[in-house]
């Protein structure tokens, strides 16, 4: 990233370039996407596109997503042969279609995909498939398609600016690309996204991430009783209650947005603030009131049958 920017500038067209070198769901990275126009995003996760698009409904920023798959044969004498090169560029609105509406993924998926951030191996490997389907690669030649898909998704930035199109730019929600087939079709709007809605002009807010859609379809936080002082260790997913002499008297998470910080919330009925704890017949606490940082993460939340509800 820093070396593009080098030698944009070095070309001398009086081009900023500001790298941010931060995973997306960074603080300082939607800082800086916050205060953009609009976005142009071409990432390799599904958690990234998720967060892209939830930036997008945040901030209210039109977002061009773009995607490429090389599908390639998996068996037999012609493995790893090209069938097809594939593309598409989604133009976002906020308070439209999504991602998710347009069945680009799932929550689950996100969710999934989440959890598994903590295998280096696992997400090293989900890049490549991303790129080629059916085929394991180490470096994939794939930069000439890239630059197809950006320029396709810049004609179609500058459409919308200067209608040229004779279709209306109201009817072409995205653009999909075969080079097998020399074919581009467009697709219309679908109907408004439910779960980007909610987030609509929500503007700074945390957590902003792939961390909020695993919360949803994760693990449930498990209840564990401890007697007379907390582990040196704690696990995620877990509520731990300190007693002694049965009495509960201190409980203890590590945050679930992610930052890994550590938790506490006094149990004892004479001390303020207080937190009440229940739990389910299987284990699953509920915490009471909601939980708010004020510093660091600023996470605020509520645990409730051992799901965390972002508020």
């Amino acid at each position: 990233m820093i070396a593009a920017a080098a030698d944009i500038e070095r070309k001398g067209l009086g081009t900023v370039i500001t790298p941010i070198c931060a995973p997306i769901e960074t603080p300082s990275a939607i800082r800086a996407v916050s205060q953009c126009d609009l976005i142009f995003g071409c990432v390799d996760t599904v958690g990234g596109r998720f967060v892209m698009n939830l930036l997008a409904s945040h901030y209210l920023l039109p977002y061009f997503d773009l995607g490429i798959l090389l599908d390639a044969e998996q068996t037999g004498d012609q493995r790893g042969r090209i069938k097809d090169i594939l593309g598409t560029v989604h133009y976002v609105v906020p308070g439209r279609s999504s991602l998710l509406t347009r069945d680009q993924f799932t929550l689950q998926d996100v969710a999934a995909e989440g959890l598994h951030k903590n295998d280096a191996a696992a997400a090293a490997q989900q890049v490549e498939d991303e790129y080629i389907k059916g085929l394991r690669v180490r470096r994939p030649a794939v930069i000439s398609v890239n630059m197809f898909a950006a320029a396709l998704a810049v004609n179609d930035f500058l459409a919308r600016l200067h209608p040229y199109r004779r279709l209306p730019n109201e009817s072409v929600a995205s653009i999909e690309f075969s080079l097998a087939d020399l074919r581009l079709t467009a697709d219309e709007e679908m109907e408004p996204c439910r779960v980007m809605s909610r987030h609509l002009g929500y503007g700074d807010r945390r957590p902003l991430s792939w961390r909020w859609a695993a919360s949803l379809f994760g693990r449930r936080y498990r209840l564990v009783m401890v007697e007379g002082r907390f582990p040196t260790k704690l696990n995620r997913q877990r509520l731990y209650v300190v007693t002694e002499d049965g009495l509960p008297w201190e409980a203890a998470m590590i945050c679930p947005c992610g930052c890994g910080a550590t938790l506490h919330m006094n149990l004892l009925p004479d001390e303020r603030p207080r937190w009440h704890y229940t739990h389910a017949g299987r284990g699953f606490p509920t915490l009471r009131p909601s939980a708010r940082r004020q510093v660091g993460c600023r996470s605020h939340f509520v645990l409730r049958e051992g799901r965390v509800r972002w508020v």
